[in-house]
């Protein structure tokens, strides 16, 4: 990183992730090296499945909707534990 830049160009110019030069310009508008794109965006490195990435992700999504024991029953908003009122 160049010690002369300001902040503000600093993230105009650089690898938002590792701060290399070698920028690849994209649509997304995102300033990201070739390996740290392929290491975010393309890549899966535990092995999951994208069935189970999308089960993952939907649960992460919805994780206080429905009780995390049972994972069936809905939980009342105001409740802190997450649990349903059978779980409780």
């Amino acid at each position: 990183m160049a010690a002369s830049a300001s902040p503000a160009e600093w993230l105009d110019a650089f690898c938002w992730r590792c701060g290399s030069a070698e920028v690849v310009p994209s649509r997304d508008g995102r300033l990201l090296c070739g390996p740290c794109r392929h290491d975010l965006f393309d890549s899966t490195g535990s092995g999951e499945t994208p069935l189970g990435a999308v089960r993952r992700l939907y649960w992460e999504a919805h994780a206080l909707e429905r009780c995390w024991r049972c994972m069936d029953r809905s939980v009342d908003p105001n409740d802190d534990l997450g649990l349903c009122s059978t779980c409780r």
